[in-house]
């Protein structure tokens, strides 16, 4: 696997559990973003662990809820940011050799095409 590709994964994961992006009570569960919160968290467990169909399965599932529970104003930078660490999962799981398959009934087309991705500066 490159290197920068497995740098940006490390940059995402720093950046979505970090005070500038999460909002304020996003891990109690009663929020609408904690469900969010814990399947992007179990994609970069199950990277670490190199189970590349499980992250794909919470890819898929992270996926259909930002479709189906949109953010609050609090959340849109935590669900853009979220959006772009599941392009990067999706690019880094298919450029390492893995035969995993995306569920493209539940994952947007842009999602799955749009290849590797940067953490923005929290300002943007």
């Amino acid at each position: 696997m490159p290197r920068l590709a497995t740098l940006r994964l490390k940059w995402f994961q720093g950046a979505l559990n970090s005070e500038v992006y999460l909002p304020g009570e996003a891990y109690r569960r009663n929020t609408g973003v904690y469900p969010l919160i814990c399947y992007v968290n179990n994609i970069s467990a199950t990277l670490l662990s190199d189970r590349f169909d499980l992250a794909a399965l919470f890819v898929a599932r992270a996926a259909e809820h930002m479709a189906k529970v949109p953010a609050l104003d609090s959340e849109r930078l935590y669900y853009e940011l979220a959006s772009r660490y599941l392009s990067h999962v999706i690019h880094y799981i298919r450029n390492s050799g893995s035969a995993v398959k995306f569920d493209a009934d539940r994952i947007p087309t842009w999602m799955l095409n749009a290849g590797p991705q940067t953490v923005p500066d929290a300002g943007v």
